[in-house]
């Protein structure tokens, strides 16, 4: 929100991390089904300052403030959503950010035809779950500022079933029929949160955007773990992103996330992002298969193995205030990024998409 782009950057004091960490040894940590993380010194950590280029440009009619973004299955293409306050739509766009899809979330088991989703905060793209076949866009209703929601809402749209864009004419305004629509409810009471994921065809992650909003401070985000089969939700960690920012402030809120759940030995690779940097985390998570029964049910593990901190900041580019939006590139060596600013409000005609390169430790 715009209120906290003003407070987002008072502070940036650099944190010096560990440097012998170099080769980014893995440290075993004992498994539990709550894992609390409050001391970086528990997971190795390195530093990276990766190549960052300007790739794409998103206008800002309609693209006014990106706040959910994954790459495509063929990694061709992006699937975009805007902040709360728009239309009930997402987008489907080229890796240069130009609209190839328009697409109108229509809920048929409601009252009405669209979707009347309440703060859609993220997007993300992965197996469908359940019966449904083949991958699905998920646009995840999550967002709580005054964190007084009853319960959240992800829905789930078939991409097999998504009118095809052509290459020369892009597809304006067309119905997307809602195949799957979960309502969730926190175990431990209303959360704000604008970072989701989909790890398989059973699981989902969502990892909380915690503040004192009367202290304008930032406290450690809560990890919740989605089981789309039954609809509950189990808080598996926290991850103190503020100590690891080395600031108190609004920069270290996790504004959104991407998994890698190609990881050997049951870990993925979870990448958050803040208003000042992104990280990079192996976890460790022991997430029982989708043929196992409830009794499986929370997973037994979720730790961090090895944190990497990537600057965002490059001298031969502004930094991007308020970004919002991230997802790894097809082959998981780097990732995209953008911003909620500038809005098409303030007169502005497009806000950047950036690559950055290099995501593994050195």
């Amino acid at each position: 929100m715009l209120l906290q782009l003003v407070a987002g950057f008072i502070s940036r004091r650099p944190v010096i991390l560990n440097w012998r960490c170099a080769i980014c040894a893995l440290i075993a940590i004992s498994a539990m089904s709550f894992a609390l993380f409050s001391s970086p010194s528990r997971a190795a950590t390195c530093d990276i300052k990766p190549h960052i280029s300007d790739v794409g440009r998103f206008k800002s009619d309609p693209i006014d403030e990106a706040s959910g973004l994954a790459l495509a299955p063929d990694g061709q293409s992006f699937f975009v959503t805007n902040d709360s306050g728009d239309k009930p739509r997402f987008f489907q766009t080229r890796l240069t950010g130009e609209i190839i899809g328009e697409f109108r979330m229509i809920d048929e088991t409601g009252g009405s035809k669209v979707w009347k989703a309440f703060d859609v905060e993220a997007l993300a793209v992965g197996p469908c779950p359940g019966k449904l076949v083949g991958d699905c866009v998920a646009v995840a209703d999550i967002g709580d500022n005054r964190e007084k929601r009853k319960s959240i809402e992800i829905g789930f749209f078939r991409i097999d079933s998504l009118p095809k864009p052509s290459s020369a004419v892009p597809i304006t305004s067309v119905d997307a029929k809602l195949d799957l629509k979960l309502k969730l409810k926190y175990p431990d009471g209303a959360r704000n949160a604008e970072g989701f994921a989909i790890l398989s065809r059973k699981f989902g992650l969502i990892v909380t955007k915690e503040q004192d909003r009367k202290a304008r401070a930032t406290r450690a985000a809560g990890v919740y773990v989605i089981n789309f089969e039954t609809s509950e939700m189990e808080r598996v960690a926290t991850w103190d992103v503020p100590t690891w920012v080395g600031d108190q402030g609004l920069s270290a809120l996790v504004t959104d996330l991407s998994v890698d759940v190609a990881g050997p030995n049951s870990t993925i690779r979870v990448l958050l992002l803040t208003y000042q940097d992104a990280f990079e985390l192996l976890v460790r998570t022991d997430l029982p298969s989708p043929s196992s029964g409830k009794k499986q049910w929370p997973p037994p593990a979720w730790s961090i193995e090895s944190r990497s901190r990537i600057h965002l900041a490059a001298s031969s580019l502004p930094a991007l205030q308020q970004q919002e939006t991230i997802t790894y590139d097809a082959q998981r060596t780097g990732f995209y990024y953008s911003t909620e600013v500038p809005f098409a409000a303030m007169g502005a005609g497009s806000a950047p998409l950036r690559r950055a390169e290099k995501v593994a430790c050195p």
